[in-house]
């Protein structure tokens, strides 16, 4: 008779529950590379966009030129903030993701080892369970032993 894990289906949802997990926080990672790239693109524009209006302005611009671009660096401020803002969310998103894999992953290492557990009882039963079997036969060997020494 096999080893037969009673809470093998619990332990085959947990494992499905793990790699969904898994997914999750890949799909939650990539936005949040993406997050990274935005926010650092809009970084260097806000950047050029004040290099622009700091050469302009040195070179002697009208104030309308000068007024246009200095609104440009604060549109691109904005957008940059806001980024930052966007940014922000989803490495809470990857925070959260990382949190739930890991306790799907404790929970199905606590069903492992509860098969793990299992399995070790079954085998020593089944070694005492043996041992007892051939200690009966040895038993019966040697009283027959000893019944044909006394005829």
């Amino acid at each position: 008779m096999a080893f037969r894990f009673r809470l093998a289906s619990v332990l085959r949802l947990r494992k499905r529950v793990e790699d969904a997990r898994k997914l999750g926080l890949a799909a939650a990672a990539r936005t949040r590379d993406a997050a990274v790239r935005r926010h650092d693109a809009l970084e260097r524009h806000t950047a050029t966009c004040r290099d622009t209006l700091y050469l302009t302005g040195q070179e002697g611009a009208t104030g309308a030129a000068l007024s246009s671009l200095a609104e440009a660096v604060d549109q691109s401020s904005q957008w940059t903030a806001a980024a930052a803002d966007r940014l922000a969310a989803e490495e809470s998103r990857v925070v959260s993701a990382r949190g739930e894999l890991t306790k799907a992953a404790q929970e199905r290492r606590t069903i492992e080892r509860l098969a793990e557990i299992g399995r070790a009882l079954w085998e020593q039963e089944s070694r005492e369970t043996e041992q007892r079997q051939l200690d009966d036969l040895a038993s019966v060997y040697h009283r027959w032993r000893q019944a044909e020494d006394r005829r």
